[in-house]
C-alpha cells in the first residue's frame, strides 16, 4: 500500500522519529517523547492538566524545573490539530510496553475529543523481519527494515473498545482493572495485554518490599563496592521482555537507594549520582539484610511511589504488594 502525503503517523522516542523520516520523509511525522511506562499516568479530560502532571514528573526525575517533553511542534502532545480531518492516523508500534501505551493513548486522545476513530490504522510490529525475536521497539529497527513494515490494519470497533478498556485500566487508582484486563487470553489480545504485565515488575515484593528493578539494583551491587556505570550497563543488556527500563530510570533508582530520605539507605554512593561514571556503589549494612533474606526495605523506609494511575503512599495507608504471583492490598502491615 501507499501513503498519502496528508497521512499523520504517529511514533514512540526520538530513535524510531529519525528512523522514519529516513525511510518514508513523512510530512506529518508525530513522536511520543514522553514514556508512559514511568510516572504517574492518571485519566483526564484536558489535555493540559495531563501535561501539567507529566511535567512535574519528569521535573522531579531529572531535577531540571520547567523541564518538558512535549513543546516541539513534532510532539504528539504539542497540540491536538492532527487528531482533525479526514486523513488517516497511523500508529507504529512495537510489542513493548512503552509502544503499547502509546497505543492506548492515541485511541483514547481521538475518542476524548470526539473525533471519528474509523481513520485510525495499527501498524503492529510482531517480531524481527528475518527471524522470530520479538520486536519491542520501532527504535530496533534501521530505515531499511522499517521499509517492510508490517499491513497497516483498520481498527475494528472491538477493537477501538480493548484499547479504551486497557488506558482506563492504566490509568485506574486501583491495579484491579488492569489485573481484570491482563487476564484476557485471546490470541489477538496477547501483544497488548503481554506488555501491560510488566506494569506489576512495578509493585514493591512482599518479602523484600523492592519492586523488581530496585532488587536488581542492590544484587548487581557488593559490599566491597561497584562502578555504577558497571551496575547500569549490566542491566541495560539484561532481556527486559518489553519492559522500559532506561539509564535515566536506573541513575534515578540508584539516587533513591541512596538517599538522605530513606530511615536506613541501601547502598552508599562514593560521589554524586550525577557523576555516575566514576561513582562507586556498595551496599551498607541493611541492603545486604535485605539482599540475604532477612529485612525488608518497608516498613524501615517509607513507599511514594506511581505506577499508572495508582499511587502508592506508605503515608496514606494505600500499599500494595506483589505476592505469590498476584497484586494485594496491604493494611497496616
Amino acid at each position: 500500500m501507499s501513503f498519502t502525503e496528508h497521512d499523520v503517523h504517529i511514533v514512540f522516542g526520538e530513535t524510531a522519529w529519525g528512523s522514519l523520516i529516513q525511510a518514508f520523509h513523512f510530512r506529518h511525522l508525530r513522536v511520543l517523547r514522553d514514556p508512559l511506562p514511568l510516572g504517574p499516568v492518571k485519566t483526564f479530560s484536558d489535555i493540559e492538566e495531563f501535561k501539567k502532571t507529566r511535567s512535574s514528573y519528569w521535573e522531579y526525575l531529572f531535577s531540571l524545573p520547567g523541564c518538558r517533553l512535549d513543546t516541539e511542534e513534532r510532539d504528539l502532545l504539542n497540540d491536538l490539530t492532527w487528531i482533525s480531518g479526514d486523513n488517516c492516523i497511523y500508529i507504529w508500534a512495537g510489542s513493548g510496553l512503552a509502544d503499547q501505551l502509546l497505543v492506548l493513548l492515541v485511541v483514547y486522545l481521538v475518542q476524548v475529543t470526539g473525533e471519528n476513530s474509523e481513520k485510525l490504522r495499527l501498524i503492529q510490529y510482531k517480531t524481527f523481519n528475518d527471524n522470530n525475536l520479538p520486536m519491542h521497539s520501532i527504535a530496533y529497527l534501521n530505515p531499511d527494515e522499517i521499509k517492510k513494515h508490517p499491513t497497516p490494519t483498520p481498527l475494528t470497533k472491538e477493537q477501538i473498545q480493548f484499547y479504551l478498556d486497557g488506558w482506563r485500566a492504566y490509568t485506574h487508582e486501583t491495579p484491579q482493572l488492569l489485573l481484570e484486563y491482563c487476564s484476557q487470553r485471546e490470541p489477538e489480545n496477547r501483544i497488548t495485554t503481554g506488555a501491560l504485565e510488566n506494569v506489576f515488575l512495578r509493585y514493591p515484593q512482599w518479602d523484600t518490599g523492592l519492586n523488581t528493578l530496585d532488587y536488581k539494583l542492590t544484587t548487581h551491587t557488593t559490599p566491597d563496592g561497584r562502578l555504577a556505570s558497571d551496575i547500569m550497563r549490566e542491566l541495560l543488556a539484561e532481556d527486559q521482555h518489553g519492559d522500559f527500563v532506561t539509564d535515566y530510570l536506573l541513575h534515578n533508582r540508584l539516587a533513591r537507594l541512596a538517599g538522605t530520605s530513606m530511615n536506613e539507605p541501601l547502598i552508599n554512593l562514593s560521589s554524586k549520582i550525577n557523576h555516575y561514571q566514576d561513582a562507586t556503589v556498595s551496599l551498607t549494612d541493611f541492603g545486604r539484610s535485605i539482599e540475604e533474606g532477612t529485612a525488608s526495605n518497608y516498613p524501615t523506609n517509607a513507599i511514594d511511589e506511581w505506577i499508572g494511575g495508582v499511587h502508592l503512599s506508605s503515608e496514606e495507608n494505600r500499599l500494595w504488594f506483589s505476592k505469590d504471583g498476584r497484586i494485594e492490598r496491604s493494611f497496616n502491615r
